[in-house]
């Protein structure tokens, strides 16, 4: 078991590397060979900020940025309202 842990570890590390040399792109700029599905990362320059992976990479990262998405669509972006209004507890409520 320890075996074949490692070897998911090493995967995983040079999976992370691999996602770190690539490079930044804008959302409303996605080139036009992006992969069907895929792990993307959204970072503030040197600064990790979130990370997700989907099936489908174009139309998940465009989620997170159409102002009629839902919490359950844009996870990021509610990440960071709920963190600048001081609400750290998710609501799904309509109000508040």
């Amino acid at each position: 078991m320890k075996n074949v842990f490692n070897s998911y570890v090493t995967k995983l590390h040079n999976a992370l590397n691999e996602l770190l040399d690539k490079n930044p792109v804008k959302p409303n700029k996605l080139p036009g060979d992006v992969p069907g599905k895929g792990i993307y990362l959204f970072s503030e320059g040197n600064k990790h900020l979130y990370v997700g992976r989907t099936n489908n990479l174009r139309r998940r990262i465009q989620n997170h940025y159409r102002p009629s998405s839902g919490h359950n669509q844009a996870t990021f972006t509610f990440k960071i309202a709920r963190e600048k209004t001081q609400f750290k507890k998710a609501t799904y409520k309509t109000n508040g």
